[in-house]
């Protein structure tokens, strides 16, 4: 998008939008992470531990973003089939999928859980706030 607009329209509207694509990222970035935090706060986890996994998984995953992803194949016939194919391509339509599965069925989880479809046996019920009054 960047390229297009500083192509076809104007160099400086290029940059700006770049600017705004950089920050809307990063925001982007931080609320997945402040929500994987929250996620985390489900398991009791030392907090030092936890603090460390915050700190380490952000930055992995901005080192493994700024490498050059090589692929290797045995036949240069099979890598000139690769290039033309476009491997990237390929794995990100994959990728993709997936990702839409998984929403797909968290959706319908979340229709079946709240349509009842998770209840709790009466007599568990019982046990389970008889667990929590401390009796």
């Amino acid at each position: 998008m960047v390229e297009f607009v500083r192509t076809f329209v104007d160099e400086d509207l290029g940059a700006a939008i770049g600017i705004g694509y950089m920050y809307t990222y990063t925001v982007s970035f931080s609320a997945l992470i402040v929500t994987v935090a929250n996620l985390a706060g489900y398991w009791n986890i030392a907090s030092g531990l936890k603090s460390t996994i915050f700190i380490v998984a952000p930055i992995l995953l901005a080192f493994s973003n700024l490498l050059w992803v090589e692929v290797r194949f045995p036949t240069p016939q099979l890598h000139a089939l690769a290039d033309a194919l476009q491997v990237f391509g390929y794995i990100e339509a994959i990728g993709g999928i997936i990702k839409l599965g998984l929403v797909a069925f968290v959706f319908f989880l979340m229709i079946f859980v709240n349509q009842g479809g998770m209840r709790v046996p009466k007599s568990s019920r019982v046990i389970l706030a008889n667990q929590h009054s401390g009796r």
